[in-house]
């Protein structure tokens, strides 16, 4: 929720997010037995619309920590250090090549 904070998204929404994270519960259903709700302690909810916000605002964070120099791909003169998409992402790793060599 920092995250969100940082990119500067109303209090009210960070707010109604923890309401609905601090009270999520699962369920495990075997046959026709349910178990007592348990409290999830950590995590987003795979499927929840919000999760990919969630997750691209708390990867941000780390984005910004990171020292990119020297990690890049060059595609046609751009260099690319990273890909994100919704909930998956590419980072560009230890290079082989020196930086500005073309693939």
């Amino acid at each position: 929720m920092q995250s969100f904070q940082r990119c500067k998204v109303d209090c009210r929404y960070i707010e109604e997010l923890k309401c609905l994270y601090s009270r999520a519960t699962m369920a495990i259903r075997v046959q026709n037995q349910s178990t007592k709700p348990i409290q999830l302690q950590r995590g987003v909810r795979q499927g929840d619309v919000i999760s990919p916000k969630l997750f691209t605002a708390a990867l941000e964070d780390v984005f910004k920590l990171l020292d990119w120099k020297g990690y890049a791909i060059n595609v046609n003169g751009e260099y690319i250090t990273h890909l994100r998409f919704a909930d998956d992402i590419v980072l560009m790793a230890e290079l082989c090549l020196p930086t500005g060599t073309d693939m």
